[in-house]
């Protein structure tokens, strides 16, 4: 989970550089839906 936060980060950083993408903000929403939903199956097995 570490690296996947860590790889978020450099993302964002390269965002602030360079211009954003509309392929990178797809692919970080994509990504916290994909959490969120993790989250919620979790909270669903508890």
């Amino acid at each position: 989970m570490r690296s996947i936060l860590n790889y978020l980060i450099l993302s964002w950083n390269r965002m602030h550089m360079h211009k954003v993408t509309p392929g990178m903000i797809v692919c970080i929403h994509i990504f916290f839906a994909l959490t969120a939903f993790y989250q919620k199956k979790k909270n669903l097995k508890c």
